[in-house]
């Protein structure tokens, strides 16, 4: 969760890539991702991008990662050696962890 809020800001209100593709253009450019305009603008709803959001994480073998709470290992993953906001998503993934066990504590109470 830690590094999906990053990349879909605190809010889940970010849906747009900040790479600044038109529809056409990814189709251009990523061509194995978007094999039309109608998919990349897909991917800038709400359920589009975290379907897409979803899917990458998936593809990339970062579940396995997520479910070690290994954060740094699925930045890597995601970003390369960049580890900008590293703290951000430590910070939302021991946010979410302490808010589903307060959760569960109140469903079991």
């Amino acid at each position: 969760m830690g590094q999906f809020l990053v990349e879909a800001g605190s809010a889940l209100n970010e849906t747009v890539e900040n790479l600044h593709y038109s529809a056409d253009r990814a189709c251009q450019v990523f061509p194995a991702l978007f094999s039309t305009p109608q998919a990349a603008e897909f991917c800038e709803t709400p359920d589009g991008a975290a379907a897409s959001g979803c899917w990458y994480l998936a593809a990339n073998g970062c579940l396995p990662l997520a479910d070690a709470r290994d954060i740094d290992a699925i930045t890597r993953r995601v970003n390369g050696e960049a580890m900008e906001a590293a703290g951000a998503r430590r910070q939302y993934l021991d946010e979410m962890l302490s808010r589903l066990r307060e959760y569960a504590a109140a469903a079991a109470g």
